[in-house]
């Protein structure tokens, strides 16, 4: 063994001693968790911490490995450290840290080099990954959604927050639509963004997110995981708030960090020890900050963010390719047909068990957005202060057009399906909402008809059609 310089009667350095190892699974931690002594002599190395105290001769230390803040190495029973304990700790004066490691002899056992060489090797296997130049998929994406915002804006949309008619128009996830033959809807919303803060914060977390996993999984792996996971994510929305006004590409998104954490578990065994815990943690932690602000702030839909991640992670597993270039170039290929193919079964699933699942609840569920719809419906005429004001009665004309209109056909079509399957209490029930949601149908048109042609004639004969209404229930 190399010996260590020569060392005044006692050198002490402040440490702080943690768990997280550099290269870890060498050997057994040393039980040490917190601030504490390194102390040096001619011959040895004490360690005290809490109260606890450790001594070694020098010779039985090595294996030193470090990063920029952290230093681990090994006490080993024999000279070849089959039997060793592991110290993981950081200098508290990083000015200090060279001075330390100067003490610590520079001995590596054999099966450490082999471990440095295989990590050597697996990071210059998987460095192009990390090359930080978007791909081709996620410059026509963040392309797609800035045009759109663009566009929206050009409009008339309100750059922090625009009116739901006018997400309506863009093409966001409303269920009376979506759900009434517009199924493109699922898609387009992802390219629909509710003001300059979601939009910038969404493509903040793509470009983040999207550059890396777009080179891990190719291109066309990355676009089937990406759009694969905002359907799902759009599926589970529709299907658990039907009367939700969704837009965003957020589930996408969630999708990528399902992905991220099944390309860790997929190819742990491929990577370098390191990268496996940091790319582990960020999936983590991008998934908990993520539930954090989902379950923190008011109007985020959660549904969507947890379609798109369970999507995500599922397509992951599946769509996941070798690092080595010769294998990746081989396989991709089986893995593109598989990943297409199980996104269209999951989304096909998806749609099934979603239609089923909200036939066994569709009275409660249908009661439920009947009552939401009369009330959102009456705070939208409500705005009709001053019928003098011609921006406002057009504002409204617009919103009953886009929102109360179409939320009144919903539930009448869901109204009709329901009765012929009904006991006679629930029927004779409905029956009499039907005739309600008729004629508020009617009386929305007549609302929209008036205010546009500013005719009041027309608007009497809506007054006359919710006399109508309010006898029906």
């Amino acid at each position: 063994m190399e010996e260590s310089p020569s060392v005044p009667a006692e050198v002490v350095f402040e440490v702080r001693f943690v768990r997280e190892a550099i290269l870890p699974d060498l050997a057994p931690k040393l039980d040490l968790l917190g601030p504490g002594k390194m102390i040096f002599t001619a011959e040895t190395l004490r360690l005290e911490c809490g109260g606890r105290n450790f001594s070694w001769p020098l010779n039985r230390v090595g294996n030193v490995l470090r990063n920029s803040i952290r230093i681990q190495f090994q006490v080993a029973r024999d000279d070849a450290f089959s039997e060793s304990q592991l110290c993981v700790f950081e200098v508290l004066d990083p000015s200090q840290t060279e001075a330390l490691v100067s003490y610590l002899p520079t001995h590596f056992s054999a099966e450490v080099k082999e471990r440095l060489l295989v990590e050597q090797r697996r990071s210059q296997v998987v460095s192009p990954l990390f090359d930080g130049r978007p791909g081709p998929a996620i410059s026509v994406l963040l392309a797609l959604n800035i045009l759109v915002f663009v566009w929206m804006l050009l409009r008339g949309a309100n750059l922090m927050n625009p009116a739901g008619p006018i997400l309506i128009d863009s093409g966001s996830n409303f269920g009376p639509l979506t759900l009434n033959g517009q199924w493109w809807r699922l898609l387009s919303c992802a390219f629909v963004h509710i003001g300059i803060i979601h939009i910038g914060v969404n493509m903040l977390a793509l470009w983040n997110l999207g550059r890396f996993m777009e080179r891990a999984y190719g291109t066309a792996i990355f676009l089937v995981i990406y759009l694969g996971s905002a359907l799902l994510g759009s599926l589970l929305s529709v299907f658990m708030n039907p009367l939700v006004n969704s837009a965003g590409a957020s589930g996408a998104i969630c999708g990528l960090g399902g992905a991220l954490l099944a390309f860790c578990l997929r190819r742990r065994a491929e990577l370098p020890s390191l990268l496996v815990k940091g790319l582990r943690n960020n999936a983590l932690q991008f998934i908990g900050l993520t539930a954090l602000i989902g379950f923190g702030i008011p109007g985020i839909d959660n549904f969507a963010h947890l379609g798109g991640f369970l999507g995500g992670l599922l397509l992951g597993a599946i769509g996941s390719l070798p690092l080595e270039a010769a294998d990746r170039k081989a396989e991709f290929p089986r893995r593109l047909a598989l990943t297409l193919i199980s996104a269209i079964l999951l989304i096909g699933a998806a749609a099934g068990v979603g239609i089923q699942l909200s036939k066994g609840t569709e009275v409660a569920h249908f009661m439920k957005d009947f009552e939401t719809f009369n009330s959102q419906a009456n705070q939208v005429l409500s705005k009709l202060v001053d019928k003098r004001d011609r921006s406002v009665e057009i504002a409204v004309a617009s919103e009953l057009e886009k929102t109360s209109l179409p939320r009144a056909q919903e539930l009448r079509g869901r109204c009709e399906k329901l009765l012929p399957d009904l006991s006679a209490a629930n029927n004779k029930h409905l029956t009499r909402i039907l005739s309600y949601l008729v004629s508020r149908e009617k009386e929305l048109q007549l609302r929209i008809r008036g205010l546009r042609d500013n005719d009041m004639f027309i608007w009497e004969s809506a007054d006359e059609a919710v006399k109508e209404w309010r006898q029906a229930p």
